[in-house]
């Protein structure tokens, strides 16, 4: 993925880069030999400005046709006193695939030859394992593709319970693929669960979704009527109030991207007392909250 660095390391690199490209001081030496102005008397002229070694007393400038360094594996800048070493042998243009979890533009990017994309990961794409069940079937490690929220990719998973699926081929026998939460088609919220709807289960169970927000995950459940706690998921649609032990289920809207059923205690404020108003619920960074009947 990319990362971009924030202000405190901006402002770091900065001052790093002003630092040197100001070099030395031009009013201070640095050391080393001076030079000494040309001296004329009479026919006689010395030349003195001719830089002289140390060591061998050797007179005269080098010869670069005689220079140990090889041009081809380093280059040398002593400009304004910043020293640099640059090694050509380094390739900028490598473009290997690389390995699962790393970022990725398109699938020749990835070993895997996967290159997994979601609102999850913000749009950029990640080296996975797979973008969909039948990539898990054909390679053999699997039978459904679930979204792994920790890594921002996508891993092969057996068809459990509780895993990502795009149908019911990618579940276990007995489990049905079907959304938790209604996205619009936006995130991965399908997933291997009990039942699709209350036809599949029975002695006049209901079929009622459980998610969990910080992981990213959950399934569909077959529950007995009035059985689901205020807070918790109902089902979307006529069997929703009757699955609450309030007998509300009301749905909140997320950014209007998501639509979310929650049991809470009222539908309005006619179902509060003492005055009271209803206040619709919520999801926070604190989980979902149903709506609750609260003095004015």
């Amino acid at each position: 993925m990319t990362f971009k660095l924030d202000l405190s390391a901006r402002v770091f690199a900065s001052v790093v880069l002003l630092a040197a490209c100001r070099g030395d001081d031009p009013g201070e030496p640095t050391g080393g030999s001076t030079t000494t102005p040309n001296t004329t008397s009479g026919d006689d002229t010395t030349a003195s400005t001719v830089p002289t070694t140390t060591g061998d007393d050797t007179t005269g400038v080098v010869d670069p046709t005689t220079s140990t360094t090889d041009p081809l594996t380093s280059t040398t800048d002593n400009t304004n006193g910043f020293i640099t070493t640059q090694s050509t042998t380094d390739d900028p243009t490598n473009t290997a695939p690389q390995p699962n979890g790393e970022p990725c533009a398109d699938d020749s990017e990835c070993e895997s030859m996967h290159c997994y994309t979601s609102i999850l990961s913000m749009g950029q794409g990640v080296c996975s394992e797979c973008e969909e069940d039948q990539d898990c079937v054909d390679a053999g490690t699997g039978i459904g593709c679930t979204p792994d929220l920790l890594s921002m990719s996508a891993v092969c998973t057996p068809g459990a319970l509780g895993d990502g699926c795009q149908t019911d081929a990618a579940c276990m026998d007995g489990l049905h693929c079907a959304p938790v939460i209604d996205s619009g088609g936006l995130l991965p919220t399908t997933f291997c669960g009990e039942c699709a709807e209350s036809s599949d289960c029975m002695n006049g169970q209901l079929c009622s979704p459980k998610f969990n927000a910080m992981s990213f995950d959950g399934n569909t459940a077959c529950v007995d009527p009035g059985s689901v706690p205020n807070n918790d998921l109902c089902p979307d649609g006529q069997d929703g109030d009757a699955a609450c032990m309030s007998g509300h289920c009301e749905t909140i809207s997320v950014m209007g991207l998501l639509q979310v059923p929650v049991c809470g205690e009222c539908s309005s404020d006619a179902d509060c007392m003492n005055g009271e108003t209803c206040t619709p619920g919520e999801v926070g960074m604190s989980g979902i909250a149903g709506s609750t009947c609260d003095a004015p």
